[in-house]
């Protein structure tokens, strides 16, 4: 792999999986990708409910499950048979979810909530903690070849610009 290309990829990764801030992460994809959204439980106790949410939405449930079961009643239409855990059995707290087929309308800020063995759960569906991981998913077509694209990279707080020349290989 030429210098060049592989330079390139790293800028790619820096600037679509980067930190945006602390426990939040950005992630860029173009419609019709399929993305993982990582999520782990903080400690070894099972879970017993996973919340993914985006607050924009009515209902704001892109995926809920409890009592080992989807719920699909409170989800947002838009991601039926969209979205699933990467395991449904959690192992080692993986909670992350699958967003296939990822649509323009699919931007926006996701949250990931769990309730665990030796904590109260209501009856609602609103799981009531703080968001043990934040997503913020760009949805964003890749250039045309030969266009030219501006890439921002922050780096202890202050930014690189760069100009980037997209070359189909």
């Amino acid at each position: 792999m030429p210098a060049a290309v592989f330079l390139y990829l790293l800028l790619l990764k820096t600037v679509f999986c980067s930190s945006a801030s602390k426990g939040q992460r950005i992630f860029t994809v173009e419609p019709g990708q399929n993305i993982l959204l990582p999520c782990r439980a903080p400690d070894n106790r099972p879970v017993i409910a996973v919340e993914w949410s985006r607050a924009d939405l009515d209902p704001e449930y892109v995926f809920l499950y409890r009592d080992e079961q989807l719920v699909p009643f409170y989800q947002y239409p838009s991601f039926r048979n969209r979205v699933d855990l990467q395991d449904r059995k959690m192992k080692d707290g993986d909670v992350s979810l699958v967003l296939k087929n990822v649509r323009t309308e699919d931007r926006g800020t996701y949250e990931c909530r769990v309730f665990q063995t030796g904590n109260k759960i209501g009856k609602r569906a609103n799981l009531d903690s703080d968001p043990i991981s934040i997503i913020v998913l760009d949805v964003a077509p890749s250039p045309p070849p030969g266009e030219s694209v501006c890439l921002w990279i922050r780096a202890f707080s202050s930014f690189l610009v760069l100009d980037v020349t997209v070359k189909h290989l």
